[in-house]
């Protein structure tokens, strides 16, 4: 990899797959050499959305789907990397359908895996996207995505995104006109935010002046 010679990488994984169809850590050998061309494309944060770290995510990507191809029924965790890995490679490549729909397979087949909160809010996030693009229409869009922020706060309360997608559905529902859903959703921030998030105060302070405003209206 270090080389270059991808096609020599892609021959490796080939003989792997053939003479070792049925061991069962093919799964996370074939996974860590993906792992290779994925830490390439992250090693340097401001060059992430480059072409040529793009190039790397997409090597990654086909090295993971030959495991979901040929190891379909596995149960090592390297399966489940490859679903969830290969999401992320296809959202930072901008393919949110594709992202999509391995985020699902992950939190459909594997609720408990180490990822799973995370893939539950990026499915949120990629409809968000294909919200924006005009792939799915808002109606549906904004459904979806309420759907996939409700499962981060209701399945998974302790996970680091869990905050996050209070946020979310503070906002979704200020937008609808629903102020009481909001504010709970601002409250339930404050519940479950890290006591470090630096959006604590302001979050305070948006919930100080909703509360304000619908105890204006009961008056």
């Amino acid at each position: 990899i270090l080389l270059g010679n991808d096609a020599a990488v892609e021959k490796t994984i080939d003989i792997l797959i053939a003479d070792f169809n049925d061991h069962p850590d093919l799964p996370l050998a074939v996974f860590g050499i993906g792992e290779e061309y994925y830490n390439i494309a992250s090693a340097d944060a401001n060059k992430c959305n480059t072409p040529e770290s793009g190039e790397y995510l997409s090597k990654a990507k086909d090295i993971w789907e030959k495991i979901i191809v040929h190891c379909p029924d596995s149960q090592s965790i390297g399966l489940k990397h490859a679903y969830y890995f290969s999401a992320v490679c296809y959202r930072r490549l901008g393919q949110y359908d594709n992202a999509l729909a391995y985020y699902q397979t992950v939190v459909d087949n594997w609720p408990d895996y180490q990822f799973a909160w995370s893939a539950q809010y990026l499915i949120g996030s990629c409809y968000e996207n294909l919200k924006s693009s005009g792939a799915v229409p808002e109606s549906e869009a904004n459904l979806k995505i309420e759907q996939a922020y409700k499962a981060v706060v209701e399945k998974y309360p302790d996970s680091a995104l869990a905050a996050s997608a209070c946020l979310k559905l503070s906002d979704l529902n200020l937008k609808r006109g629903q102020r009481l859903d909001a504010a709970r959703y601002l409250g339930l921030f404050l519940a479950t935010a890290r006591p470090t998030d630096p959006r604590i105060n302001s979050v305070k302070a948006r919930l100080e002046q909703l509360l304000g405003k619908l105890k204006g209206e009961v008056q």
